[in-house]
């Protein structure tokens, strides 16, 4: 009996917060690839680099933003996102993170300060491996 193949998990983030247009862009783009899970945070986050929350209580909500995709809001930095949602929502390693779609540049030096950077290196840190796009 052939066993059955898991569906890939893809975990979308960004630092402009879970309503910025570019997140809606990345779910319709990996529709059909697996199942995609939106950890965001909820305001923007630009220029946290890799931020973590320290000192003050983080929070994360389920939120029904996007239809049929399952989607949490934190009120911490991108990296804070990866890590809730490797740890607490997923419980395991995604096998796909896309982090953006930026709402400004993201070049030259500035890519040190990007969150949407830090976001999709700290998943590829987290997991050791998963394919990851900013």
């Amino acid at each position: 009996m052939a066993k059955k193949k898991e569906e890939p998990i893809i975990l979308i983030t960004n630092d402009d917060g879970i309503t910025a247009p570019g997140i809606k862009n990345l779910i319709e783009a990996a529709k059909g690839l697996g199942k995609i899970v939106v950890v965001a945070p909820d305001k923007a986050q630009s220029g946290m680099g890799h931020a973590i929350t320290i000192g003050t209580s983080l929070r994360m909500d389920k939120v029904e933003l996007f239809d049929g995709i399952e989607a949490w809001q934190t009120s911490g930095t991108p990296v804070d996102c990866v890590k809730l949602a490797v740890d607490k929502v997923l419980h395991r390693k995604p096998d796909l993170c896309i982090s953006g779609i930026n709402h400004g540049a993201n070049h030259s030096i500035n890519v040190i300060y990007s969150g949407s950077a830090c976001g999709h290196s700290r998943a590829h840190r987290k997991s050791r491996g998963p394919r990851c796009h900013p």
